[in-house]
């Protein structure tokens, strides 16, 4: 509704941390998600804290079908009282070992896919969005995601006053604190 009562067209990305309340948000803004957002980072539970609180297995259940995948997740865990972490703070907290109980879950579109299979979003594709996509890939730190779509989007007919060459070869992680083009960095 804040989209709506403030006349903002489109949204490339949500980024929700709502106590329990994203299933429900996301639900909300569903006309949202099919016409323009292209990811999305999201607060999930694996472990129910309250009684019918959504899990990580509704949400995946809820974005799948509008064409969202998981292509990250950080975890929070929690270890039982029986064996409780060594620590000097008495504020329990997350572990590195332990039950799995929440995380940080970023869904994006897998937008090579839909060029190539033409199923697509309502809006659809253009450069713009697909340049938008391909930041948030290297935001995230998903390179290897980034230069697929760049290739895939070419070939597609997308992006044909772009160097898609000099694209890539900026995304390229430098090795041993060099910088390589793409083609070395394949070679």
């Amino acid at each position: 509704s804040f989209a709506s009562d403030n006349s903002i067209e489109y949204v490339d990305f949500m980024k929700l941390d709502a106590e329990s309340a994203e299933l429900d948000i996301l639900k909300g803004a569903i006309q949202t998600l099919k016409k323009s957002v292209l990811g999305l980072s999201i607060e999930v539970w694996f472990q129910p804290w309250h009684s019918g609180q959504p899990v990580f297995s509704d949400v995946d259940a809820f974005l799948r079908p509008l064409g969202f995948r998981l292509f990250d997740l950080a975890t929070y865990r929690m270890r039982r009282e029986a064996l409780p972490e060594a620590t000097l703070s008495l504020v329990p907290g997350p572990t590195k070992q332990g039950q799995i109980i929440s995380g940080e879950a970023l869904y994006l579109r897998d937008g090579a896919n839909e060029l190539v299979s033409k199923n697509t979003f309502e809006s659809g594709w253009d450069d713009v969005k697909i340049m938008k996509l391909v930041s948030v890939m290297e935001l995230f730190c998903l390179p290897d995601c980034a230069i697929e779509l760049i290739q895939v989007a070419y070939r597609q007919g997308f992006l044909q006053d772009k160097d898609v060459n000099h694209l890539t070869d900026l995304l390229v992680p430098g090795t041993g604190g060099n910088y390589v083009s793409y083609s070395a960095y394949l070679e």
